[in-house]
C-alpha cells in the first residue's frame, strides 16, 4: 500500500519529475487544483499623470482636462496622505486662475468622512476619494460682496485671536460658490456673494460651521475648541455690524 501526501508538491504535479521555477510551479499547481493563491486587483488606472506644481493649496496643471486633472489629484493623494485623516486639493490651469478644473476630497475612513466632509465622500472600501469636475471649462467666481475673507482674518488678528499660517485658498471656491476663502490652522473663513450657497455650506457642516450673513466660519478642519469659537463669532458679528 502506497501512502500519498495530500499536500500539493508543485514539482510532482501530473507526474512531472523535474526542477521548476517557483512561478511555473505555482501555475501548474493552480491548473491541477491543488493549493491556493491570492491575487490582488490592480490599482485603478486614472490615466497618465501630467506634470503639475503645487501653489497655494492647489495643483497647477497647464491646459488641464478633466482626465488629466483627475489623474493629478489621485497622484497627489497617493503621495501626501500618510498619517492623514482627510485631505482635499483642487486643480487650476495657472497660478492666477480664478476657477477650478476639478476638486478632489480624500478620507481615510467613514468616520473621517462624516467629520470632515459631512458624509459626502463614500466608498465600498476606505480610504475613499471623491473627484468632482462640475465645470471643467470654468466660470468666474462670484464677486466679493462686503468684506473679504482676508479682511475678516485681519480683524481676527487685530483682536488677538489665533489665525496661524493664513493662506488664500480661494482657488477652491468654484465648487463651493464662495467669493473668497482664507484657511488658517485655527479657523477657515469663507465669504459668499449670495445667501443660498452660504446656507448650504453651513448646513453641510452642521456644528462645524457658523454663518453670519454672507460670511461662514468653518471649524471642522482645524477642530477649533468650542471655547474659542464664541470669540471668533463675536468679533465677526461686531465687524459686520460696523
Amino acid at each position: 500500500m502506497t501512502s500519498h501526501n495530500s499536500a500539493c508538491d508543485p514539482s510532482d504535479v501530473m507526474g512531472v519529475k523535474k526542477m521548476m521555477t517557483g512561478a511555473v510551479a505555482a501555475l501548474v499547481c493552480m491548473a491541477a487544483g491543488c493549493g491556493s493563491t491570492e491575487t490582488t486587483e490592480a490599482a485603478p488606472d486614472h490615466g497618465l499623470v501630467p506634470e503639475y506644481t503645487e501653489v497655494d493649496g492647489a495643483l497647477v496643471v497647464p491646459d488641464a482636462t478633466e482626465e488629466s486633472a483627475t489623474a493629478a489629484i489621485h497622484d497627489w493623494f497617493a503621495a501626501n496622505t500618510d498619517d492623514q485623516e482627510a485631505a482635499s486639493i483642487a486643480v487650476v490651469r495657472d497660478e492666477t486662475a480664478t476657477t477650478v478644473v476639478c476638486r478632489g476630497e480624500w478620507v481615510v475612513s467613514e468616520d473621517a468622512s462624516q467629520l470632515y466632509t459631512a458624509g459626502r465622500v463614500t466608498g465600498d472600501t476606505y480610504p475613499a476619494t471623491l473627484v468632482e469636475c462640475p465645470n471643467p471649462g470654468g466660470d468666474d467666481r462670484p464677486e466679493v460682496v462686503g468684506v473679504s475673507a482676508q479682511e475678516v482674518v485681519d480683524v481676527f488678528a487685530a483682536a488677538d485671536l489665533a489665525v496661524p499660517e493664513p493662506r488664500d485658498t480661494t482657488a477652491g471656491c468654484t465648487e463651493l460658490r464662495c467669493a473668497s476663502r482664507v484657511t488658517t490652522d485655527a479657523v477657515t473663513v469663507l465669504t459668499f456673494a449670495e445667501e443660498p450657497p452660504a446656507i448650504a455650506y453651513e448646513e453641510g457642516f452642521g456644528e462645524g460651521a457658523h454663518r453670519d450673513g454672507l460670511v461662514v466660519l468653518s471649524y471642522s478642519a482645524a477642530r477649533t475648541p468650542e471655547a474659542d469659537q464664541a470669540a471668533y463669532e463675536a468679533v465677526l458679528a461686531e465687524l459686520l455690524a460696523s
